[in-house]
């Protein structure tokens, strides 16, 4: 009985399908060899759907985990390298004194990986940087309290003041400011011993100027008595008011 056209084209396409199959299982296997696991299981994807083998699904499914696992690993080591790199970073801000910068390195790093030595480094650096930020506000209340006694003419307070200020916080334009109070705490002192020596001569008028100018520079409620007790004498035409 002769065999019918159609079922021989069937047949052929059978063959032709499991051909490519095997072909196909070979390359993959092949590729599987050179590590290129990507491309090998694509390959036994494409065979089994062509020729089902119930054999070849555990391995594609062992492949599917091997392959996640070894991009999970790879995911792992780039995350570690990153992170690695933004703590180099962060120790060469530090040197450079961008703190602030470098604690947000530091903060980059440890959400890329979990590391107790980069969690300390974190904790020491920030612990640093509130106590100085601490440094600061203190600082500047003293200044401020400082530049307040200073407009009342208090320059011996505010240099107190000052001096606490930049034990806390250097700064080189409040050292002047403080230098330059201190010429004057002086400039008042010697005027004010001008004054004691004139007045011990009897020369009242050019004491009180001198008392007047040294108050000017620096306020002495004891001077500023003494003033007022010495213009009374003078106007009463005594003038014999003791020293100050």
């Amino acid at each position: 009985m002769a065999e019918h056209p159609e079922a021989r084209e069937r047949i052929a396409a059978i063959q032709a399908r499991r051909q490519e199959a095997r072909r196909l299982r070979q390359e993959a296997i092949a590729l599987q060899k050179e590590k290129k696991m990507v491309e090998s299981r694509e390959k036994y994807r494409q065979s089994h759907a062509l020729w089902p083998d119930p054999k070849l699904v555990p391995h594609i499914e062992w492949m599917d985990r091997d392959i996640a696992e070894r991009a999970a690993r790879e995911e792992r080591a780039l995350r570690r390298a990153q992170a690695q790199e933004l703590v180099k970073e962060a120790v060469a801000l530090q040197k450079e004194k961008r703190y602030e910068e470098a604690l947000e390195k530091l903060r980059e790093s440890l959400a890329l990986e979990k590391s107790a030595k980069v969690e300390t480094y974190r904790a020491t650096l920030e612990k640093r940087l509130q106590e100085a930020a601490q440094k600061r506000a203190a600082a500047l209340a003293l200044r401020q309290e400082g530049w307040a006694l200073e407009q009342e003419r208090r320059l011996p307070e505010a240099l107190e003041r000052y001096r606490k200020s930049l034990a806390l916080v250097p700064d080189p334009s409040l050292e002047e400011r403080g230098r330059e109070l201190e010429r004057r705490v002086k400039e008042a002192s010697r005027l004010r011993s001008e004054g004691v020596k004139l007045q011990k001569e009897g020369r009242y008028a050019e004491a009180l100027e001198r008392y007047r100018e040294s108050l000017a520079r620096v306020r002495d409620p004891k001077l500023e008595a003494h003033v007022k007790k010495l213009e009374a004498l003078i106007q009463k035409g005594e003038g014999g008011a003791s020293h100050p």
